[in-house]
C-alpha cells in the first residue's frame, strides 16, 4: 500500500532555497576560455567569401536572422565582390583539419576591423557561426518543443577568438526528440541521415543511405531467399541449419552477389559514403560450416570470418567506389578482436556496448572488464572505430527516470581518450516521443560529444534554469535527486552490485518537485507542458510499482486513465522496445485486480502472469494478458496455438538465484485440442553464461481442457548468481488453437519430491 506522505512543504522549501543559494541564475556553461575582444555590430556587414555554396549561404543567413533577434540590427550579407569599406564579418570555408581535409572544425578571428569565421567544408563555418551564438551569447536551442532562447544583448558584443576541432566524426544521439532538422544544426550533432535530413547541399558527415542501412544488414544484402534450394552454401550455416538472410562468411560467391547488392543501393544515394554490412541481430547468427567455424577457432573470435568477409567486399565495392566506406558491427559473438586479421582500408568498426550497458547501465565503461578489454585491443588495430552505446538504461521502459548522466559524460571522456575512436552514437528511445528529461538529454549529450571536456551538472543547471523559466529551481533540485541516487549507487563493487532500482521511496521526493515546477508555471501553457512531460514519466514509475504504489484498486485503475491521457497530450506511443504501448496500458489495468499469488509448496520461486514480459512481435504467435474471474488469479497469459519461440518471458534478477536443482512448473489451461502434437514450449535460460539450462516441448496433460492443470517441465540445474529468464511459448507442433497460463513455478528439489 502507498504510505501517505507527510507535509512536504518544509522540505522543499529548504531544497528550493539549496539551489537558489547555490545558482545565482542562469549561467552559461559553454562560455568559451580565453579574453575576449569587443564587436561593433552597428555599420557592420557580412560578406561571404568566396563561391556562395548552400553551406556559405545558409551559415550567412542564420547569423544575420539570429543577430538581428537579439541586438535589433540586421546587417546586410554581400558577397565578395559587393563588399563595401564597411567592417565586415567575413565568413569563409577553408580546411581546418590537420591534414587538411573536410572537417567540422571552425576558427573565429579578429584581424583589425574584420572578424573571420572560418571553418572546415562539412559543416565549420555554420558551427562557427553556432559558436558565436551559443558559446559567446547564450543563444540555446534547446528543444524542437520550445523556440530557440535568444538573449538581448545589445550593439556590443564580446566575443573569444579561437579554434576548434571537434574530436568525433559521427556525433549522433538516437533519440526521436533529436529528429528536427533546425534541433541538429544549430547544437552542432552529426546525424546518421535518416535520423533528420538536413537543407540540401549540409553534409551530415555521417551520410548513410536513408533507410535500414546502418545495421544488421544481412536481411537485406544476403543471397536472395529463391536460390537456397541450388545453393545453399552461400547461405550461414547455424545449428546445423542454413539460413537465409543470413550470409556464409567463407564463400566467394556470397562475396560478390554482397558486394553488387551494396553497389546497386549505392546508385540511388550517390552522395552517401557509408553503408554497414553487419550480422543479423542475435546471440548464435555467424555462420558455423567447415570453414567459417575453423576460421573462427583460428583467431580466436567469430569476429575472424566477419571481419575476412566485409575487407573482401570492401574491396569489391572500393574498387567501383573508393571513397565508400564499410562499418561493421563488433557485437555480441564478434565484439572481441581477431588475433590476425586486421580492418582494411575503408572498414569502420563499429563497437557496441553490449557487453557492458546491457546488465551495467549506470557504471563506467571502465568497470567492466569484458568491454573494456575489447575496446582497448580494437583501439590496437582499427584505425576507425565507432561507438555504439547504449544510454537509456532500460529499453523496456523508456520512461522510467535513468540517473546516468554522469555515467555517459565520463564514457564520452574516455572515448576521445581512445585511440582510433572518431565518432560516438548514443541509442536511446528512437521508436516515439517521449523519455525521461529527454529534452535536457539530447541537449546535454550532444554538447558532450562537441566538447566531452564540458563539466556535466553545469550543463543541467544551463538547461535546467534556461528552458523551464520558473520551475527551473525545481526542475534543478529533480535533477540533483536523480544525481544522488547514482552517487549512493556507484559506491558499489561491481561484482557486489546490486541494481539500481528507482521505487517508492524516489517517488516520495521526486514527485514533489515535479509538483512544485508545476505550480510555478502554472500560468504558462508551453512550460506547463514541458514540466507534464517529466510528470508523465514519474506516473508511469509509479504505475509500474504495481499495487503497492497505490491505497485503492479504483486509485489506480484511475492513474491510468490519467496516464494514458497525458500520453495523448504528448505524442508519446511508445513505451518500449518490445511490447505495445496497449499491452502494457492493459497490464497497468490489470495488475490494479489480479490476486496475490504465493507460492504452491514452500521455497517456491513463483513468476506470475503480472511479471510476465509478453512481445508484440511474435505475429499471430504473440501473448497477450487476459481476465477472468474463474481464472485462480483472476488474470493469466493466453499464448495462441502458433508458433513464437519465447513469447513469454520472466526475468530473475541474478542477487536472487540461489542456484541448486529445480523442479520446473506451470499452471495451464487449453482450448480443445485440434491435432496431435505438444502444447507448451518452456524452459529456463541463463542471459549470463548464454546457456539453455531447459528447453522442452511439453504434451497437454489429462483434463487441462477442462480447467487448470500443474504440468511438470522437468529438472533444470541453476548456477547461483546468473541472471535468469523464464521462458513459455506454443509447442513448434501445438496441438491447440491456444492456452492459458496461470502461473509459473521453480519447485525446490525436495519439495518437488
Amino acid at each position: 500500500m502507498q504510505k501517505k506522505l507527510r507535509p512536504f512543504a518544509i522540505l522543499l522549501l529548504t531544497v528550493l532555497l539549496t539551489v537558489s543559494l547555490a545558482d545565482d541564475g542562469w549561467k552559461n556553461s559553454l562560455r568559451p576560455s580565453g579574453t575576449p575582444q569587443p564587436l561593433e555590430l552597428k555599420g557592420r556587414e557580412i560578406v561571404v567569401d568566396g563561391e556562395a555554396t548552400a553551406l556559405l549561404k545558409l551559415a550567412a543567413e542564420t547569423l544575420q536572422r539570429v543577430l538581428a533577434a537579439t541586438s535589433d540590427v540586421e546587417l546586410p550579407i554581400r558577397r565578395r565582390e559587393e563588399r563595401t569599406e564597411a567592417p565586415a564579418i567575413l565568413l569563409r570555408e577553408e580546411p581546418t583539419a590537420s591534414d587538411g581535409t573536410a572537417s567540422d572544425g571552425y576558427g573565429i578571428a579578429c584581424d583589425g576591423d574584420t572578424w573571420v569565421l572560418s571553418g572546415g567544408t562539412r559543416r565549420g563555418v555554420l558551427n562557427a557561426v553556432v559558436a558565436l551564438l551559443t558559446e559567446d551569447l547564450g543563444c540555446r536551442w534547446y528543444s524542437r518543443f520550445m523556440p530557440p532562447v535568444l538573449p538581448k544583448t545589445g550593439t556590443l558584443l564580446q566575443v573569444v577568438p579561437r579554434r576548434y576541432e571537434p574530436p568525433f566524426e559521427m556525433r549522433t544521439v538516437y533519440i526521436r526528440e533529436a529528429w528536427d532538422t533546425e534541433w541538429v544544426l544549430m547544437n552542432r550533432a552529426a546525424a546518421i541521415q535518416n535520423n533528420a535530413p538536413l537543407p540540401e547541399g549540409i553534409d551530415t558527415g555521417v551520410y548513410y543511405p536513408p533507410g535500414p542501412w546502418v545495421a544488421h544488414t544481412f536481411t537485406r544484402l544476403a543471397p536472395d531467399a529463391d536460390t537456397m534450394a541450388d545453393h545453399p552454401e552461400r547461405f550461414a550455416l547455424v545449428k546445423g541449419v542454413r539460413q537465409t538472410g543470413n550470409c556464409c562468411l567463407t564463400n566467394a560467391e556470397t562475396i560478390e552477389i554482397v558486394a553488387q547488392k551494396i553497389l546497386k543501393t549505392l546508385e540511388e544515394f550517390p552522395d552517401a559514403h557509408l553503408i554497414s554490412l553487419s550480422q543479423p541481430d542475435g546471440y548464435t547468427v555467424i555462420c558455423e560450416c567447415p570453414d567459417c567455424k575453423a576460421m573462427t577457432e583460428q583467431e580466436g573470435s567469430a569476429a575472424g570470418p566477419m571481419l575476412h568477409f566485409v575487407n573482401a567486399v570492401a574491396a569489391k565495392v572500393r574498387a567501383v567506389r573508393p571513397a565508400t566506406q564499410l562499418s561493421t558491427l563488433a557485437y555480441i559473438q564478434t565484439y572481441h578482436p581477431p588475433k590476425t586479421i586486421r580492418p582494411a582500408d575503408g572498414v569502420i568498426i563499429f563497437l557496441c556496448t553490449d557487453c557492458h550497458a546491457w546488465d551495467y547501465p549506470f557504471r563506467n565503461v571502465t568497470e567492466t572488464e569484458k568491454f573494456q578489454t575489447a575496446l582497448e585491443l580494437w583501439s590496437k588495430v582499427a584505425p576507425t572505430i565507432h561507438i555504439w552505446d547504449y544510454v537509456p538504461g532500460d529499453f523496456a521502459n523508456w520512461l522510467t527516470p535513468a540517473p546516468n548522466f554522469d555515467a555517459v559524460a565520463a564514457d564520452i571522456r574516455h572515448y576521445r581518450a581512445t585511440p582510433g575512436v572518431t565518432g560516438v552514437f548514443l541509442q536511446d528511445n528512437y521508436m516515439s516521443i517521449g523519455d525521461s528529461r529527454g529534452p535536457m538529454k539530447n541537449w546535454v549529450f550532444t554538447q558532450l560529444l562537441w566538447n566531452p571536456s564540458l563539466d556535466v551538472r553545469e550543463l543541467e543547471r544551463d538547461f535546467a534554469l534556461g528552458y523551464y523559466g520558473a520551475a527551473g529551481p525545481a526542475m534543478q533540485a529533480y535533477n540533483e535527486l536523480l544525481r544522488d541516487e547514482w552517487r549512493e549507487y556507484s559506491k558499489q563493487p561491481v561484482k557486489d552490485e546490486k541494481p539500481l532500482t528507482l521505487g517508492l521511496e524516489f517517488l516520495a521526493k521526486a514527485e514533489p518537485l515535479l509538483k512544485a515546477a508545476a505550480t510555478a508555471v502554472a500560468d504558462d501553457p508551453e512550460l506547463s507542458r514541458e514540466v507534464l512531460r517529466e510528470t508523465t514519466c514519474l506516473e508511469y514509475l509509479r504505475l509500474k510499482q504495481g499495487k503497492a504504489g497505490f491505497e485503492t484498486a479504483e486509485a489506480n485503475v484511475a492513474a491510468v486513465e490519467v496516464f494514458e491521457n497525458h500520453c495523448k497530450e504528448l505524442g508519446i506511443n511508445s513505451l518500449s522496445e518490445k511490447s505495445s504501448m496497449k499491452s502494457i496500458l492493459t497490464w497497468f489495468r490489470l495488475q490494479a485486480i489480479a490476486k496475490e499469488q504465493t507460492p504452491t509448496v514452500p521455497g517456491a520461486l513463483v513468476f506470475s502472469p503480472i511479471k510476465a514480459a509478453t512481445s508484440d512481435k511474435c505475429g499471430a504467435g504473440s501473448a497477450s494478458l487476459e481476465h477472468d474471474p474463474s481464472f485462480p488469479s483472476g488474470v493469466a497469459v493466453y499464448q495462441p496455438g502458433a508458433e513464437s519461440h519465447w513469447s513469454v518471458q520472466w526475468g530473475y534478477a541474478r542477487e536472487l538465484n540461489p542456484g541448486g536443482t529445480w523442479r520446473l512448473k506451470l499452471l495451464v489451461k487449453s482450448k480443445k485440442a485440434t491435432k496431435e502434437g505438444e502444447l507448451v514450449r518452456c524452459g529456463v535460460y541463463s542471459s549470463d553464461s548464454k546457456r539453455v539450462a531447459l528447453e522442452i516441448n511439453v504434451p497437454p496433460p489429462p483434463g487441462v481442457e477442462d480447467g487448470f492443470v500443474w504440468i511438470d517441465a522437468g529438472e533444470v540445474k541453476l548456477t547461483a548468481g546468473e541472471y535468469l529468464i523464464v521462458f513459455a511459448g506454443a509447442a513448434r507442433k501445438c496441438c491447440t488453437e491456444g492456452f492459458w497460463i496461470d502461473r509459473m513455478e521453480l519447485w525446490p528439489e525436495d519439495a518437488a519430491k
